[in-house]
């Protein structure tokens, strides 16, 4: 199976050969016998046997609130987020209360055409063990931030933003400086939005949720604050390991989102 920096390993593709699949994959691997495993379907099977696990309650979950139930939805989002960032977590070595997950529905603007106003991202569910960063309260537009620019590539983004931080401690900038940061490290935001993230977040990923047409229906976002960031430390959201953890997950709360 190729596999290249914007992989994306659905629920479904794997669910039917995970029993198979799973246990075999990393004891044949362990044993020696699997040396070079081309390293998604690796991962695919350390990670797979568990997020089906939990994909059967979140569907279990979705089915019986179609039934009749709408106080489930919230429970099959804090499911699919709570087990990403216990996942993300071992992966990364990132402490599980400082790892940051949410989930991201893009928000029609009704008469958009009429009002003047635009669509936005709307948060349907965030899972932080740590009450600590504050969440912040942009709203985020197609284009803004790393959350608007997965909208609007419509694919997965992940940035380091570790030297902003350091070039920007605690989101100082002044009107001047602010003149001569490029586009990339504005990500559409204004000084204000800038002074209010960069400072605040090390890393950042955001991988898209998609109907079965191709529609762009939001994200799943992943978030490690600055403090939890050491210095002499590579970034680690980019690894095709956590980014099949969250497309994984993105894929469990497509249907979520899509009843939303």
């Amino acid at each position: 199976m190729s596999v290249g920096s914007k992989t994306v390993i659905t629920v479904r593709s794997i669910a039917a050969v995970v029993a198979a699949s799973g246990v075999a994959g990393t004891s044949a691997q362990q044993a020696g016998v699997w040396d070079n495993p081309p390293t998604g379907l690796l991962w695919a099977c350390i990670l797979s046997p568990g997020v089906v696990a939990v994909g059967e309650q979140v569907r279990a979950i979705v089915k019986e609130r179609k039934a009749g139930s709408r106080d489930n939805r919230q429970q099959a989002i804090d499911l699919a987020l709570t087990e990403a960032v216990l996942r993300i977590s071992d992966q990364t070595k990132y402490d599980k209360w400082d790892v940051g997950v949410s989930l991201w529905k893009v928000k029609k603007s009704r008469l958009g055409w009429l009002t003047g106003r635009t669509d936005v991202m709307v948060r349907m569910g965030h899972r932080r063990f740590n009450p600590r960063p504050t969440r912040s309260d942009i709203v985020w537009t197609r284009g803004k931030g790393v959350i608007g620019i997965c909208w609007e590539t419509q694919d997965e983004v992940d940035r380091d933003l570790r030297p902003a931080c350091r070039r920007f401690p605690n989101g100082a900038c002044t009107e001047k400086r602010w003149k001569s940061v490029g586009a990339d490290l504005r990500m559409g935001m204004s000084l204000d939005e800038f002074r209010t993230m960069i400072g605040k977040y090390g890393e950042v990923l955001a991988v898209p949720i998609k109907s079965a047409n191709g529609t762009f229906l939001g994200c799943v976002a992943v978030d490690i604050p600055i403090a939890a960031c050491k210095p002499d430390d590579g970034a680690r959201l980019g690894t095709i390991a956590v980014k099949n953890i969250v497309a994984l997950t993105a894929d469990l709360m497509q249907e979520v989102v899509e009843d939303a």
